[in-house]
This record gives C-alpha cells, sequence and structure tokens, in this order.
C-alpha cells in the first residue's frame, strides 16, 4: 500500500527496478570505476622490466633510462610519469595485474575492445558487455530519486555496459531523442557544489575523475562508471606523448583516491584501468611501437590488497615478435564480479578460473 500511495503522489521519481537481492543499502554497496586506457597503453613502457638487459635491446631510443624509472621492487618500476600511482603502491592501496591478455590475440582495436567488452572469444557475437550482464542480473536499490544505474563520458554508450536495460545508463555527452533523463539536472547541481579535497590534472581525464567524486560523495545509488583517457595508440614518437599520458593517468587516479578518502567515501569504491591490448615488445622504424598483445592492469582502493601479480613479461629476442600473455583478463572480471561486486561469475562469463588474491 505504501507503494502504491508512493506511486500515485509521486510517479516520476519511482524507480523503474526494485532494490536487488543482496545489495547493501544506499551509500555502502560496492562500487566499481573502470578507466579505459583507449589506444593501446604500451605496458612494458609503464612497468618497467629495469634489470632485463633485453628491454633496452628491443628500445634502444625509447627505454626508459634505469636511474629514472620508479623501483617497486629488485626488477619491476614504473615509468617517471607514475609518482601518484607510486605512492598508492608504497600504501598499499594499488596492485598491478602483470601479462593481462587472452589466447589468439586480435591486433585490431575494434576487434579487441570487442572481446574485451564482451568477454568472450575472437567472434565476439554477444550484443551485450560483461558489465551490461552484471547490472542485469544485479538490479540496483530502491530509491526515492531518480538516479543512473552507470555513467559514462563518452559519445556513446560503451560496449561494455550494454546490456538487456540500457534506458538508465547516463552519459554526460548524450542527448537522447527523449531529451535529458529526470535526474540530469540533480545530477548538474551536485557536480557545481562539490568542494574537491585533493587536486586534479587540468584535464578533461581530471574533471571527469572529479565528476564522479562529486556523484560518490552524493551518495548516488549508481554502482558503475566508466571514463576514458584516449591516446594510446603511439606509434610515431612515442616517448613524450606517453609520458604525457601517463602523468595525466597517474594524476589523476592518486587525486581521485585521495579526494575519496578525505571525503570518507573510498571504502566503497575499487577502480581498474584496462586497455584492449599491449604494444610490441621492439620499438619500430619510427621510434614508436606497434600493436601487441598483453600488458599490465592497475587496480586500485582502500580495499585492495596492494602488491604485484603475475611474472614479469618474458622478452622476446626479436623485437618483431610478441610477449604471451599470463592471465586471461577474464581472471580479472572474475575476480571482481566475486570478490568485489559480490555477484556469480557463472551468470555472466562464460569463463572458469580461481579468483586472484587482489581482492
Amino acid at each position: 500500500m505504501g507503494a502504491i500511495t508512493l506511486g500515485s503522489l509521486f510517479p516520476s521519481i519511482l524507480p523503474t527496478r526494485l532494490f536487488g537481492a543482496g545489495q547493501k543499502s544506499q551509500g555502502t554497496a560496492p562500487i566499481l570505476v573502470l578507466v579505459q586506457l583507449a589506444g593501446g597503453n604500451d605496458g612494458l613502457n609503464t612497468t618497467i622490466p629495469y634489470s632485463n638487459d633485453r628491454y633496452y635491446r628491443l628500445r634502444p631510443t625509447i627505454a626508459l633510462p634505469e636511474n629514472e624509472i620508479l623501483p617497486l621492487t629488485d626488477t619491476i618500476g614504473l615509468h617517471p610519469a607514475c609518482r601518484g600511482l607510486e605512492k598508492l603502491y608504497q600504501s598499499g592501496d594499488l596492485a598491478i595485474v602483470q601479462g593481462v591478455g587472452y589466447p589468439n590475440p586480435n591486433r585490431s582495436h575494434f576487434g579487441s575492445e570487442a572481446i574485451w567488452a564482451t568477454a568472450e572469444n575472437s567472434e565476439h557475437t554477444s550484443s551485450t558487455g560483461w558489465v551490461g550482464r552484471y547490472l542485469d542480473n544485479n538490479p540496483p536499490e530502491f530509491t526515492l530519486r531518480p538516479e543512473p544505474i552507470a555513467v559514462h563520458f563518452s559519445h556513446q554508450t560503451p560496449r561494455c555496459l550494454l546490456g538487456e536495460e540500457t534506458s538508465e545508463i547516463y552519459g554526460f555527452e548524450v542527448t537522447g531523442e527523449d531529451g535529458l533523463p529526470v535526474y540530469h539536472n540533480g545530477i548538474v547541481s551536485s557536480i557545481k557544489s562539490y568542494r574537491a579535497s585533493a587536486r586534479y590534472p587540468d584535464t578533461r581525464f581530471g574533471a571527469n575523475l572529479k565528476k564522479i567524486a562529486a556523484m560518490i560523495s552524493a551518495r548516488y545509488s549508481t554502482r558503475i562508471y566508466h571514463v576514458t583517457l584516449g591516446g594510446f595508440d603511439t606509434h610515431f614518437l612515442q616517448s613524450i606523448p606517453h609520458h604525457n599520458l601517463l602523468t595525466d593517468l597517474s594524476g589523476g587516479l592518486a587525486a581521485f583516491q585521495e579526494d575519496l578518502h578525505l571525503h570518507g567515501q573510498d571504502s566503497s569504491v575499487l577502480t581498474m584501468t584496462y586497455s584492449e591490448f599491449g604494444r610490441r615488445a621492439g620499438e619500430n622504424e619510427r621510434h614508436g611501437t606497434d600493436h601487441g598483445t598483453s600488458a599490465p592492469l592497475f587496480i586500485l582502493g582502500r580495499h585492495v590488497a596492494g602488491g604485484i601479480y603475475g611474472e614479469p613479461p618474458r622478452l622476446p629476442t626479436n623485437r618483431y615478435e610478441d610477449m604471451d600473455y599470463q592471465i586471461d583478463f577474464r581472471t580479472v572480471y572474475s575476480t571482481v564480479l566475486e570478490n568485489w561486486l559480490g555477484a556469480p561469475t557463472d551468470q555472466i562469463l562464460d569463463h572458469k578460473s580461481e579468483p586472484l588474491e587482489f581482492i
């Protein structure tokens, strides 16, 4: 009767779905922030096997000098632009999963993005993404104010978010045929009134992370956020643009984590980076790198078991060869689904594996 009465009084603010079984109360349910490094991040110049002489032979002009690398262990270090990530690693809030990829790699941007988005094989015939299937199987909690189930900052909905239900996915840069959603003005107001407690990079990426922090601090029931940092397709004169991209990435993620912490919101948020593929082990004739296979992922948050997971990449002798993947990306997805979002993997992924221990 209460629901009927509310519906008759406030028909425009009732959600289309009800409270999901197993979900926590508003403000405490787990939130996942996905950061796409579009273009194929060069993992070998991000987490660097600086003790391996072959790294320097394969990259005579773009290898990072050992005295500039930020050492994490006796064998692995971070690019010098990643001081924010280094700080998170030292505090135990950053996990680095090395050698992530999949069998029979597809070096096409479109093809590999589809594989990562759908979490299926190279045919990627599914019309839904792995996050979209999670959302379909785990409807949002009941709330009296209209709120999106997922948020992104792209001109169209990222494929990984697509499910059977997409009407509750909000894109900051998308205007639907029916105009702006009813919750648009409320989100804009929350963002305008937000006062960050950390200094974000003065970039589009930094601004988008700040908007996410504002929504989380306003206790929206949104559980998935997706943000993209593009420009990683570094075929030509890679060193400077890659340095700038990693500066933006590292500074943005470090500020985001600090901001959440100072607002008391970090206990409910997990952030994960991904890219469609890594780059070749050897540099090309244009002092850049071409499409490759495996690469590292960053996972950060207060409840992350920080450290390095997986072995250092096995570097080939020929610069045109690829580095073999060690960890299937769906194992990472499965770990996030099971250990963070509390969702049975078999409802979402056609992949069986033991979860990793970063959560």
